[in-house]
């Protein structure tokens, strides 16, 4: 009998978070030399990402964090001068999120260089691998999405534990996954 480490499943699985851990440490590493942070580069390059204003709520679960987590955070990064919140129209509540015309300018160097290293990161690896690599990922987020469906009615989607969200850039319509 194989022990469990050395299942499939296990090895998928543990190999893709070590692949997630190591990409982060390699971005804030290089990241690091501008001033950022993971806790900082993070919900930057997602607005960035969103183009435009987005509310807290929408910002936390992005970023797979409870609401109280962001509004800190936020807290943060308003000092500094990299983002404001204005009061949102339709909402008396809430909050939109916005980057200063000063992190607009460092997200653009930021969003290269993590371009970079992700390209980087997948030298060698074939259009064709990748494309497989793409399909197994997606029909195993989506079989884990469905057993959350099942399993967590709503109690993890209410503190903001939602799937990375990909957005579509302006400049050629890809996709892109937000780290």
């Amino acid at each position: 009998m194989n022990q469990p480490s050395q299942a499939p499943d296990f090895r998928f699985v543990s190999l893709l978070r070590e692949s997630y851990w190591l990409l982060r440490e390699v971005i804030d590493a290089r990241l690091e030399p501008l001033g950022l942070s993971q806790a900082r580069w993070r919900p930057l390059l997602c607005l960035h990402l969103n183009g435009g204003p987005m509310t807290q709520v929408e910002l936390a679960r992005m970023l797979s964090v409870e609401s109280p987590t962001v509004v800190r955070l936020l807290d943060r990064l308003g000092e500094c001068g990299w983002i404001v919140r204005r009061a949102c129209p339709q909402d008396r509540r809430a909050y939109h999120v916005e980057l200063t015309p000063r992190a607009r300018r460092l997200c653009v160097q930021v969003d290269r260089i993590v371009s970079e290293i992700r390209i980087q990161g997948l030298t060698g690896i074939s259009a064709r691998d990748l494309a497989v690599a793409i399909s197994v990922l997606e029909r195993a987020r989506d079989g884990y999405a469905q057993m959350a469906r099942q399993e967590l009615p709503g109690s993890a989607r209410k503190r903001g534990r939602k799937p990375p969200v990909t957005r579509r850039t302006a400049a050629n319509g890809k996709a892109r996954a937000i780290e």
